[in-house]
Formats: C-alpha cells, structure tokens, sequence
C-alpha cells in the first residue's frame, strides 16, 4: 500500500501516492519499475525521508534490501532476481561492478537447503551475458567466499585471487598495544599473540573482551571494597571499644588470618588478560562451533577413506600429518595447488581447514587459516589415539612412535611431498 513504509527510506505512514500506479504500469519490468519507483522516492520532500542523502542510488538500494527481505515466496521476480536484472540493464550504458559476500552459498548450499534462487538467477544472467554483444559485457565480478577449492579453481582459470593474509606481530602489537594491553606489560601481550595470532577478527574480539573483563573485575573489587567496609562497621558497632595498641594487634592478626587463607599461588591477582586466556575457548564459542563443523566434515571425508592399513594406522597417519602442517608456517606447492595429490591434504583444502596463498615472492602455499584453529587442530589431533579401542590404540601409539617426527623441524617440506 501506499502508506506502509520503506525500511531506511520512508517511516511507515508516509504517504506515497505514487507506488500503485508505478507497480502497475512495470509490473513486469523489474529494471524500470526499479528506476521509476527510485526517483519518485527520491523527489519527495527531504522531511518525509529517512534516506542519507536522499538519492536516487540510495532509495534504489533501500527497495533492494526491501526486497531481499520479503524474497523468501516471493514469487518469480526475487530480489536475486531484480538485481541481476538491472545490473544487465545498466550494462549498456556504464560498467557495473556487482559485489558478491559468501558466494559459496551459489555453488555449496547448507545441508537441507535447495539451491538458492540467487544462485539460479545468478547461473542465467551469465548465459545471456555470454550471448549478449561485447559492448554490453560492462559487468565486473568481485566474489568473497570461503571456498578454497573455488579458489584455486579461479586461480588455474586465470582470474586474479586476493588473499586477506593476517598481520604481521609488529603490526598487530602496535595496534594492541597500549590501547588494550600496557606497553611494559609484555608477558600479556606475547599471550594474547600465541592465543589469537595476527587473525584481525580474532583480536577485535580479544580487545573487546579485555575492555569487559576489566569492568568486571573493576565492578567486583569495588563491592569486595564495600563489603569489607560493612563488616568493619558492623564490628564496631558490636565490639566494646579498644585502647589504640590492642586495636593494632588486632588488625594485624586479621591480616594474618586473611592472608593465610589463600595458596600462595592465589595471592596475587590475576589480571583481566590472565583471567580471559584461562577460558578463550569460552569466549570463542562461535568459532570453536565453525571448527567442530569443519573438523566433523574432515573426519568423513571420502578422500581419506583411500588411507592405507588399519584403523590405528590411518589415525598415526592422520595424527603425523596434522602435527606437521602445525609445525610449519606454509607448505610450498611449486607446481602449483592445482596439482595437489595428497588426500589429507585435498580433504583439508576442501573443509577449510587450509587455505590457499599466492601473495609474495613465495609462490603458491597452503597455510593454516589462524593460530586458534591450529591449537584446535592439534588438541584434536592429540585425542585421535585416546579415542581409539584398546588394540588400535597401540597400533596408533606404535605407529608414531616408530615413525618418529624429528625430521620435520629441519625444513619447510613442500605440499605435493607431504
């Protein structure tokens, strides 16, 4: 209706006279019924709008994410579909970049889930634009996703990859540093360092975390505070009065008393870092879930049913695999990712839990994607053994310790020798 509103453009109530005739006469031209309704949005008063600032671009993003919302039945024309729509429209006339966030979901719907109907119109608009004239081929691509085989597929076709690398300490310490953690505090931020690593995201959090953390503990001294004062009121309110040495003696004997009560490791207080790193896990619980997901697909993955000898052998293998990607910063690929052969290394590309590189001078890699999930994956990595039935326990125990892991420390090994 004409008074019910625009999400981020028009307050509900607002009258806009203009829509049902629009709706009716493009009904069934989405790139037009896009551009009309936009600029009568865009030509009402300044007051009766939400948008900042008013433009047509603006109003037409506001319909789309409308749109995007009430997409879910909404019948042939998505908002998948008005999108693409007019990113073709506008192609004829200027370039048109289309930015695509987790583009995985076009090629990898969630489990239980039918294909989604952008990834469909998505598919479509492609043929057409393979159809169309080179002068209205303006659209560009940017694609952020997930998907590290796509990655690599896309690499070997030719078009150019950007990876997001971690920061480097000296970075990542400046801008810790002393914003969150003390600039003489040292032992904290080496910590937080070997916790999290350079992972951004993951030292955001951990930022955020101290600042409440030290609320906290600010928040519980101060009523420890209070109550210690309200007890040494209530005693003196009881308690006869004292001559000034007795009175002395006394609080000497309460400190006593007091200290004694803690272990001598307990009597210096933890700091809020201290206290967070004890329960990071905890904290990280969203990412230990994203990690369990990903570790559950690694462990059924078909390419590593092919793994050679028993139960016990096959986790010694899993184990001395693990350890060794863990134990190195990258693993070198000069021939290329493309021509990985390595089955735990392909199933571990394929779940995420390795992610392809190509930045600087040494050539494509394979790396770990942060240091939280490298001590994830060697605590579960640790558990393989204890996991197993008694006899292939002992073929696990044996098997590695026959194996022996000295040699891996000397070099970087490569991925295709792994």
């Amino acid at each position: 209706g004409s008074r019910t509103g625009l999400p981020g453009a028009l307050a509900q109530g607002t009258e806009f006279t203009a829509s049902k005739e629009i709706l009716a006469k493009y009904r069934l031209e989405p790139v037009r019924l896009l551009s009309k309704t936009a600029t009568a949005i865009a030509a009402l008063s300044p007051k009766l709008l939400l948008l900042r600032p008013p433009t047509k671009l603006n109003a037409a993003l506001a319909l789309l994410c409308d749109a995007g919302r009430r997409a879910e039945g909404a019948g042939p024309l998505t908002a998948a579909q008005y999108l693409l729509a007019a990113t073709s429209g506008l192609v004829s006339s200027r370039d048109v970049v289309l930015v695509l966030l987790r583009a995985e979901s076009l090629t990898r719907p969630k489990a239980g889930r039918k294909p989604s109907a952008f990834g469909s119109a998505f598919h479509q608009l492609m043929q057409d634009m393979a159809l169309e004239s080179a002068s209205k081929r303006g659209v560009r691509f940017l694609f952020q996703t997930s998907d590290a085989v796509a990655a690599v597929r896309a690499r070997e076709a030719g078009v150019p990859v950007i990876s997001a690398d971690e920061w480097s300490q000296d970075m990542a310490k400046a801008i810790f540093q002393p914003r969150y953690i003390p600039p003489e505090n040292e032992v904290e931020w080496n910590a937080v360092w070997a916790a999290v690593g350079g992972h951004p995201s993951h030292l955001r959090q951990v930022a955020e975390l101290l600042v409440e953390e030290r609320k906290k503990l600010e928040m519980q001294a101060r009523q420890e505070e209070i109550e210690e004062i309200r007890l040494n009121m209530k005693k003196e309110r009881e308690q006869p009065l004292r001559n000034p040495d007795a009175e002395s003696y006394v609080k000497i004997a309460e400190e006593e008393i007091k200290d004694d009560s803690f272990r001598a490791d307990a009597r210096q207080e933890e700091s809020a870092a201290e206290q967070l790193l004890r329960r990071l896990p905890e904290a990280l619980s969203e990412e230990v879930a994203a990690f369990e997901a990903q570790i559950s697909a690694f462990a059924r993955h078909p390419l590593l049913g092919g793994l050679a000898g028993g139960q016990g052998q096959q986790a010694a293998q899993l184990v001395r695999q693990v350890r060794q990607i863990c134990s190195q910063p990258y693993f070198l690929a000069p021939s290329g990712l493309a021509d990985l052969d390595d089955p735990v290394l392909l199933a571990m590309l394929d779940c995420g839990l390795l992610l392809p590189k190509w930045s600087g001078d040494l050539g494509a890699r394979l790396a770990l994607p942060n240091q939280f999930t490298k001590s994830l994956l060697l605590a579960w990595a640790e558990a393989q053994c204890a996991a197993l039935p008694l006899r292939h326990r002992l073929e696990c125990r044996w098997s590695l310790w026959c194996s022996g892991h000295s040699a891996w420390e000397d070099s970087v090994p490569t991925a295709v020798s792994a």
